[in-house]
């Protein structure tokens, strides 16, 4: 990014760099609705591994990308879910969030937003990047996040400046995507009453 960026105001460098992940059509290969889901398998902070392919063999799985537990308005989402939840294991489906945190921030987002669905750790996000979400923060962005005190590469364990572009998926138990939010603007997320309507549709065409 241009010297000059760095005396623009923060709301107009995020503006310019989420215009550019439009224009440079970043998600244009994500998994989309009607795409089989990527098989994965990852940890949660405590090392427990939890498989997909496990979860679908017993219904619909609702899939969540988050950006980290700095990030307010991921927190806002993963409360919108905590309080959706029971509604979501009531259509007999399961749901995980994923996040490219290592074990001890995503361990202590769990804790204090007392999720009680399973927060998992996609450390190098490759999980992320085969669902075709994944963009690297550019210079000025990062200049930003350290004047932020949003220390990526310690939260996540690399120096790869990697984030993951928001998306919540629901998925059959099929393997197929029924529903998907895929937004570049981090400030919109899949409402949840959108997840439970997909969950309905799904539960009806059975």
């Amino acid at each position: 990014m241009p010297e000059q960026d760095s005396e623009r105001p923060a709301e107009e460098v995020v503006a310019a760099f989420l215009d550019r992940l439009r224009d440079t059509g970043t998600v244009d290969e994500a998994v989309a609705v009607g795409d089989a889901v990527p098989s994965f398998m990852l940890p949660t902070a405590d090392g427990r591994l939890v498989d997909c392919d496990d979860l679908l063999a017993r219904g619909p799985l609702v899939v969540s990308f988050i950006r980290g537990g700095w990030c307010t308005v991921c927190r806002g989402a993963l409360d919108a879910l905590h309080d959706a939840y029971p509604e979501i294991r009531r259509r007999g489906a399961a749901l995980v969030a994923i996040t490219p945190e290592t074990g001890q921030p995503t361990g202590r987002l769990a804790r204090e937003l007392a999720l009680p669905f399973d927060l998992l750790c996609d450390l190098d996000l490759g999980v992320t990047m085969a669902f075709g979400l994944v963009f690297r923060l550019d210079e000025g962005m990062r200049r930003l996040f350290v004047a932020w005190d949003r220390d990526l590469p310690l939260r996540q364990g690399n120096e790869g400046w990697l984030l993951p572009v928001p998306a919540t998926y629901v998925i059959d138990a099929a393997g197929t995507v029924r529903a998907a939010h895929i937004d570049i603007d981090y400030m919109n997320r899949m409402p949840p009453a959108e997840i439970l309507a997909a969950l309905d549709a799904i539960a009806a065409s059975r």
